[in-house]
């Protein structure tokens, strides 16, 4: 099992001012990289991040890292980049709700 380093931030939107969630993660090349959230599903209930708890927010996170959705929309470029100046200055003015290490699916030790 690969194990990376991750954060997990909550804050607003640059763009819409809407509460997001980032996640941030490492791959083994060095590159970051970015997945922002508007809303959750839980039990099959959706959720806004808004509305969310930083529990129910990190155990959201690792179940998209964990899965087959995070390989499938990072082969499909669904991902930002992290490291872009205006990105990084974005997710410096949220507040971090896990800093640490998870498990993504399909992303080998190196």
């Amino acid at each position: 099992m690969a194990i990376h380093k991750v954060k997990v931030l909550r804050g607003k939107d640059f763009e819409d001012g809407e509460h997001v969630v980032a996640f941030v993660y490492l791959l083994p090349d060095g590159r970051e990289g970015l997945v922002v959230f508007n809303q959750f599903e839980i039990m099959g209930h959706s959720l806004v991040a808004e509305d969310a708890s930083d529990q129910q927010i990190i155990e959201r996170v690792k179940a998209y890292a964990g899965g087959r959705p995070f390989v499938i929309d990072l082969l499909n470029d669904q991902h930002f980049n992290a490291a872009d100046r205006i990105i990084k200055q974005w997710l410096y003015s949220m507040k971090t709700i896990y800093d640490g290490d998870m498990y993504l699916f399909g992303i080998a030790e190196e």
